[in-house]
């Protein structure tokens, strides 16, 4: 069977979604899908067009995401002006890394009868949805802030919000830290976890405090080796 994407107009990933996830753990993640009409609804309700944002801070399976970029096309802009605008100024998060993956996939679909070959300037993009809290609160070390992700129990990985603030970099750093730690796990053999923190700093700025500088340095080290032992016991995944 051969389907045409290019008109797919709703979510339809959201069924395949509320399958895959028992009721009661969306209840407790307060997940309630909108519905596409209720989506489309409410942008039509506010206005939304060409030139303005919009983030989705719980965007399950991106019904939001996906109907503003089809109401942009309903409104004239298409091919890469619609998709460089659209990975600028539309993305979202969600808590559950299932609706993360459901969420890209829905959108991609949206951009995809409009690429023509890449994007601006040729320059690898992302698609613009993580994983991630909303409601969650950066704590402080000293100076530093930092953004706690729970893994088991009470360890966690800690990421300083500035490299937040640097989203590409951001990435190839998560990038290389999954390559990093896999080829330890894959070795066996102790590693020296402090080439690790060496490897962040290269795409990151640099305190200029001391104690803070070598706080940012200890954390990515401690992400790699946590990272290492979540992959080594086959837990590194959705």
């Amino acid at each position: 069977m051969v389907y045409d994407l290019s008109q797919i107009n709703e979510d339809l990933l959201k069924q395949l979604y509320q399958s895959l996830v028992e009721p009661e753990t969306r209840h407790e993640l307060g997940e309630f899908y909108t519905p596409d009409w209720l989506a489309e609804l409410t942008l039509r309700e506010i206005g939304y067009q060409p030139g303005q944002s919009l983030l989705d801070p719980a965007c399950g399976s991106g019904t939001f995401l996906f109907t503003a970029i089809r109401l942009l096309v309903e409104q004239g802009l298409s091919g890469q002006a619609l998709v460089d605008f659209a990975l600028d100024n539309i993305m979202g998060t969600d808590v559950h890394p299932l609706a993360v993956t459901i969420a890209k996939i829905n959108y991609m679909l949206a951009i995809l009868p409009h690429l023509r070959g890449g994007t601006r300037r040729g320059q690898p993009r992302m698609i613009p949805i993580t994983m991630a809290n909303a409601l969650q609160l950066p704590i402080k070390e000293h100076h530093i802030e930092l953004v706690e992700i729970p893994i088991e129990g009470e360890r966690v990985f800690k990421i300083p919000v500035e490299a937040a603030r640097h989203p590409q970099a951001l990435s190839v750093v998560l990038e290389q830290m999954g390559q990093y730690a896999h080829g330890i796990a894959q070795s066996g053999k102790r590693a020296k976890y402090g080439a690790f923190g060496d490897i962040a700093r290269q795409h990151f700025p640099i305190p200029a405090d001391v104690q803070d500088a070598q706080t940012e340095w200890v954390h990515w080290n401690t992400n790699a080796s946590r990272l290492t032992e979540q992959i080594a016991a086959g837990r590194d995944s959705i």
